[in-house]
């Protein structure tokens, strides 16, 4: 397998190979949270990333970008990044929250 991006693919193992399983790593500008869950990396939780109590409205698209980002650099050195249940139920509130915003108005 050739190997594009020989220094982001150096990083992600020496990252991957330090966590515990159970361990998680964050990504502060998005505050995306992985597990390290035995040989993959599980996206479990959100933070606001500006220290707020919410997270802005177009978080979630910043944040699915990290993920799709993160799955694709790790499956270069054979590492599976998913998606936790939680985060799967999370994408599908966008109508109830949309219904939740209307009812404010």
């Amino acid at each position: 397998m050739k190997v594009k991006h020989k220094m982001t693919t150096r990083w992600g193992l020496n990252l991957f190979s330090r966590l515990r399983n159970g361990g998680v790593w964050g990504i502060p500008r998005s505050g995306v949270v992985f597990q390290k869950q035995k040989d993959d990396l599980v996206w479990v939780g959100s933070v606001p990333p500006n220290g707020s109590l919410a997270l802005p409205v177009d978080a979630y698209v910043v944040q699915e970008s990290e993920f799709l980002t993160a799955r694709e650099k790790f499956a270069e050195v054979g590492i599976l990044v998913t998606k936790a249940a939680v985060i799967e139920k999370f994408e599908n509130m966008d109508e109830a929250t949309a219904r939740w915003e209307d009812s404010k108005s």
